[in-house]
C-alpha cells in the first residue's frame, strides 16, 4: 500500500480550556509520502478485527508564506545593500 498527503497543523484561537477553538493561522505544513505493507484481520462474521501496518518514507516540511517572504526581502536587500556599495566605489 502507499500513502500521500498533507497535514496542516494551525494554532487554536478563541479557545476556552481547549473547546470552542477556531482554527488561526497555518503554524507548519507537512508533505508525507511512502509506502510498506498492511495486515487486516478478519473475525469469524468476516468483520475486521484489527489492521496492523508498517511504513516507510518522507515527510518534507513546507515553509510558511510569511517565512518565505521575510527570506526573500533579506536577499533583495543585500542585493540592493551589494549594488550601493559597487555603486558607490565607482564614484571615488
Amino acid at each position: 500500500m502507499t500513502v500521500s498527503g498533507t497535514i496542516i497543523g494551525y494554532k487554536l484561537v478563541n479557545c476556552t480550556d481547549g473547546v470552542a477553538c477556531s482554527l488561526g493561522p497555518i503554524v507548519f505544513d507537512l508533505q508525507l509520502s511512502g509506502s510498506g505493507l498492511g495486515t487486516v484481520t478478519l473475525d469469524g462474521g468476516n468483520d475486521i478485527a484489527g489492521i496492523s501496518t508498517s511504513f516507510t518514507g518522507t515527510a518534507t516540511v513546507v515553509p510558511e508564506p510569511a517565512s518565505l517572504w521575510l527570506m526573500g526581502t533579506g536577499l533583495v536587500g543585500l542585493l540592493l545593500r551589494k549594488r550601493w556599495v559597487a555603486n558607490a566605489s565607482q564614484l571615488t
